[in-house]
């Protein structure tokens, strides 16, 4: 993983996608937006993101797969959970890289609007599917905006390679824009 911090902004740690967080998914929530330019391939990744706001911090993790298609729309599809944050029972935890406190793997459905409003924001992505298929959050400090940042780096990193870009710098413009 990969450790991108931007000082009086926040951080995040980008890495490969492979499984980290998977969970089961209850249900999917959609969006889509026009595409960009095309491309073809696909790419994967995760970001785990870190916002220090005075005391208080907001975290989220996100994971996914972007897959180039000849449509002309870019889909978002995020699998959510079937918990809320508060009722997420015995859910598997793991050591996020920014911060030693464990994330709960899952994706609570009051988080996953803010997670697709990340997503489907920002520049167009070529025509395809961006697919959202692993999640963790912090019970104290995740958030639905949490969320729509850690959509919107993923978005980045994976746009970036797709593109033939650099998926690390694509996440910094993004967390030096908080």
């Amino acid at each position: 993983m990969k450790i991108i911090d931007v000082p009086r902004h926040g951080a995040a740690a980008l890495g490969d996608g492979l499984a980290v967080a998977t969970h089961t998914v209850a249900r999917w929530t959609r969006s889509s937006t026009a595409a960009g330019p095309p491309a073809t391939g696909g790419a994967r990744a995760h970001v785990e993101v870190l916002r220090r706001l005075g005391g208080h911090l907001t975290r989220a993790f996100l994971g996914g797969r972007f897959t180039a298609d000849d449509g002309t729309e870019t889909r978002f599809e995020v699998g959510v959970s079937g918990f809320d944050t508060l009722d997420h029972g015995d859910a598997p935890t793991f050591r996020g890289a920014l911060v030693s406190r464990p994330l709960i793997i899952g994706l609570p459905a009051d988080l996953a609007p803010g997670a697709l409003a990340g997503l489907a924001g920002g520049p167009p992505l070529p025509p395809g599917t961006l697919t959202v298929d692993q999640a963790a959050f912090d019970l104290m400090y995740s958030s639905a905006p949490a969320f729509a940042q850690a959509g919107a780096a993923l978005r980045a990193a994976l746009g970036a390679a797709v593109a033939g870009a650099d998926p690390e710098s694509a996440v910094c413009a993004v967390v030096a824009g908080w």
